[in-house]
């Protein structure tokens, strides 16, 4: 694992406000403690904040799903849930007939599995879900290559992730918090802006708190997060969690630290039409040492292209005419490497060479022994779009009635295709820890709760993040020794089935 790569491994730390002693405690009871109604009472209706156990903010996957997650969950029945997102999260995706949206993500069968406990998976179009039970990995400089899943396993016939559009999932959740659940009640500020959080003060009452001698749940509140949107509306949480991005104002607010790096390298999404002779069940990935480029299935006829390369090569690829951009991809997947480096130097000409190869190479031919990814016929128009390629990992995922989960938590370079999946893991594990904070009559917000989250995702999140940037470093040189050494070690992999058994278990979200 190369030295930054471990740079990232240092323990979560336990980060306890100076409040922490008052906060932290349980009550014999299986709900939330109910909230003081002196404080409302006390001040006047424009200034009172409202109330909730649990307020989410942002409404992309992570947090929609957590919302329904705590939705559908018995035990938090009596749990007023608030999920704060600034689009609209009530626009039905177009579905339109041959057109995909380039946002899309390999779901593993974990996460499959967790819509289908949220009662959400059936509802997803057929044909805008793609399983792909196969996968083609190979590097560009040494030859080495390794084939999914292992020929002899059960599990050969299996999905290994499906292939869905961000918009199709997004629908489906907020789907689930349209019904009658019977969990958490869920009140969703939809089309709203976060102006500022900040930890609620007290009204004034002749330069006194206003609830002072109430006892110590109205000191308690004096901690909690407010959130303050731009509308003037005023939301103050029992726990506040942040599913708002790289970006994150909760982690902000938090003062949580957000270590890493960004890579010498930016992503490339495009979605494509490609062969429909070809089955498409397969994800295919080449690794050259500018970065990988990756083509998943996304319907019969339909792909979804990820490359990583470098930055200069990043602003040409979505600028090239159409058929010189398939051209070229189509030469990432097949050509040589001298080729390949040629073709994306400063000094050729890309469109005449792309005319050049299609008139001296028929489409149909052979390029090797070993199975080759569709032909890639044209480029959905609008869909190729460059994007940042970053490694980052917070500090820790709890402070005292805080909590962060998916991108906000951590960060990840997309060659695995975990991203989402470590998101919707971390959603899982915090929604079971709530619920049984709840059953055990224990203080949603509580650092002491909180961190039986944190300690069941820190560390395997850690530790993937470290292993993908050990991936990305490894192909990220085509030195001799070292590639061969690196094609060497494919090629064992490829051959010593039950290893590659033990990785689709880790890939697939149920090793750790």
């Amino acid at each position: 694992m190369p030295p930054r790569a471990l740079a990232l491994l240092r323990p979560p730390c336990r980060s306890l406000t100076s409040h922490s002693h008052s906060l932290a405690r349980t009550r014999p009871s299986r709900t939330p403690r109910s909230l003081p109604c002196h404080a409302r009472a006390l001040s006047s209706a424009s200034s009172d904040p409202e109330h909730f156990d649990v307020v989410i903010v942002g409404g992309g996957v992570a947090g929609t799903a957590l919302a329904a997650a705590l939705a559908v969950n018995p035990s938090l029945a009596r749990t007023r849930v608030a999920l704060i997102e600034s689009a609209d999260l009530y626009v039905k995706p177009a579905h339109t007939p041959g057109l995909y949206s380039n946002r899309v993500s390999s779901y593993n069968p974990s996460s499959v599995e967790f819509f289908k406990r949220l009662g959400m998976w059936d509802s997803l179009l057929s044909d805008r879900t793609r399983a792909f039970t196969k996968m083609e990995v190979w590097d560009a400089v040494g030859g080495g290559r390794v084939s999914f899943p292992p020929s002899s396993s059960s599990l050969s016939a299996d999905p290994i992730a499906h292939i869905i559009e961000n918009a199709a999932v997004q629908a489906g959740l907020v789907d689930v918090l349209s019904r009658s659940n019977p969990g958490a009640q869920v009140e969703v500020f939809n089309r709203s802006k976060v102006k500022a959080i900040n930890r609620w003060e007290a009204p004034q009452v002749l330069g006194r708190p206003a609830g002072e001698g109430k006892g110590r749940d109205f000191f308690d509140e004096l901690e909690w997060p407010e959130v303050v949107l731009e509308s003037g509306k005023r939301v103050k949480a029992r726990l506040l969690v942040g599913a708002d991005g790289a970006t994150s104002r909760v982690r902000q607010f938090a003062n949580v630290d957000f270590f890493g790096w960004d890579y010498d390298q930016r992503g490339v999404v495009a979605t494509l039409r490609v062969d429909p002779a070809d089955e498409n069940v397969t994800a295919w990935q080449r690794f050259l040492p500018t970065g990988p480029i990756s083509m998943l299935p996304l319907a019969p006829g339909y792909s979804s292209m990820v490359w990583s390369t470098t930055p200069a090569l990043a602003q040409v690829l979505p600028k090239l005419p159409p058929a010189t951009f398939t051209t070229l991809v189509n030469a990432a997947f097949r050509n040589a490497l001298p080729d390949l480096s040629f073709l994306t130097s400063h000094q050729v000409d890309l469109d005449a060479e792309a005319r050049w190869g299609r008139q001296i190479l028929p489409p149909a031919i052979n390029w090797g022994p070993h199975p080759n990814p569709p032909e890639v016929l044209d480029v959905q128009e609008g869909s190729r779009a460059p994007f940042p390629l970053r490694l980052r990992h917070s500090q820790r995922y709890v402070t005292e009635r805080v909590a962060l989960v998916g991108d906000a938590a951590h960060l990840v370079h997309p060659l695995a295709g975990l991203g989402l999946n470590l998101g919707l893991g971390d959603v899982q594990a915090l929604a079971v820890v709530l619920g049984e904070a709840v059953e055990n009559g224990g203080d949603l917000g509580s650092i002491h709760v909180l961190q039986n989250y944190a300690s069941s995702r820190y560390v395997p999140n850690l530790l993937t993040l470290g292993v993908v940037d050990a991936f990305k470093f490894l192909f990220s040189t085509d030195a001799p020794p070292l590639a061969w050494l690196r094609s060497a070690g494919m090629d064992a992999f490829d051959a010593f089935e039950p290893v590659k058994r033990v990785a689709m278990r880790f890939a697939s979200g149920k090793l750790l």
